[in-house]
């Protein structure tokens, strides 16, 4: 079975009368689904005439928004991100190295203090020995061909600390920024909203604001602003 679609808001035509700063009266007509609509579409009209400044299209919503929902004119402040705790500084104590010094066991402290006995001298020694007193060549060393690959030196407590609270510092640093950002944003289109808003409310007068009921072939008159009872029922229709 095919699901049956939704139908979409009828679109309804309004007529709205007003004056604007004492000239003559003017009528226009707007289709829109609800009086909200209507209303914002001629707040929209209004931006031009009420200000030279070049508006974004976030500051004209804003705006239009307020003017049509007087009774919850601006949306609720904005999400904030949630800031991490800030990690604590904790105290560490101080790496010594200890020297290790290494004492000859008792068995090779008694053959080192007992006197060596010279043996006679042999003459066909010479070649292959140095004489006595002149220094021994070390031996050379051989490399360790099996040795791994040298241990890596592990962060000690107080490094690995000190990194996880830069981390974490970043962290708020940057959820913070983020918090401000959202919050000028908010406060600059709730201000410019309401300072038009100012302004349009000594210079606009509506005379008169109707919705054409096509079923009765009338205009039927509407209330600016909209009574909380009518509001009400226009967003459960």
């Amino acid at each position: 079975m095919k699901k049956s679609r939704e139908r979409e808001p009828e679109q309804v035509e309004f007529r709205i009368h007003y004056e604007f700063d004492g000239n003559l009266p003017v009528e226009k007509f707007f289709m829109a689904t609800d009086p909200h609509g209507a209303l914002k579409a001629l707040a929209h009209s209004l931006v031009k005439p009420l200000t030279t400044e070049v508006m974004s299209e976030a500051q004209i919503e804003s705006f239009t928004n307020a003017f049509a929902n007087p009774h919850d004119p601006f949306p609720p402040s904005p999400e904030m991100i949630p800031v991490p705790e800030e990690i604590e500084d904790m105290e560490f104590p101080e790496e010594q190295e200890e020297e290790q010094a290494v004492e000859a066991s008792p068995a090779e402290q008694t053959v080192s203090e007992q006197p060596i006995e010279q043996a006679p001298h042999d003459p066909f020694m010479d070649s292959d020995f140095p004489a006595e007193g002149s220094p021994v060549p070390e031996p050379a060393e051989e490399e360790n061909l099996f040795s791994g690959p040298p241990k890596e030196k592990k962060p000690s407590p107080a490094e690995e600390h000190a990194r996880k609270k830069a981390e974490r510092d970043q962290q708020i640093s940057e959820a913070n920024a983020e918090n401000q950002r959202r919050h000028a944003v908010y406060e600059s289109l709730v201000g410019k909203s309401r300072q038009l808003l100012g302004e349009l409310s000594g210079r606009l007068s509506i005379l008169d604001f109707e919705r054409f009921n096509r079923w009765a072939d009338r205009w039927d008159a509407l209330s600016y602003p909209l009574a909380r009872e009518e509001d009400e029922a226009f967003l459960q229709d």
